[in-house]
């Protein structure tokens, strides 16, 4: 068995109407994305024992990502959020929403 890594979430990408997270970016630098992730590779990695984390931009604080099933209405997502806190600078709805470019 792999040994779980920790993993800093510095981007994402939603869709809408819902404003559903549908892929991650992960990265040392919180201006850069080294990996893009969708939510069911970061869901399947937290259940193998990975950790998720976000930093705040301002406050400098640390919030663990945790699995969710996002209900409105009739419908169900799996996704993702953060663990609730004092600040809301490391909630992955603050997040800043990830630029890829093509190679």
């Amino acid at each position: 068995m792999a040994a779980a890594t920790n993993r800093r979430i510095v981007c994402v990408e939603t869709e809408h109407p819902h404003r559903h997270i549908v892929a991650v970016g992960v990265g040392v630098k919180a201006d850069r994305a080294d990996d893009r992730l969708t939510v069911a590779e970061v869901r399947a990695a937290i259940e193998e024992g990975d950790l998720f984390y976000t930093v705040g931009s301002s406050s400098g604080d640390f919030a663990v990502v945790r699995l969710d099933d996002c209900r409105i209405g009739e419908c169900t997502v799996e996704t993702i959020r953060t663990s609730p806190d004092d600040e809301k600078d490391d909630n992955l709805d603050e997040m800043r929403v990830c630029s890829w470019k093509a190679a």
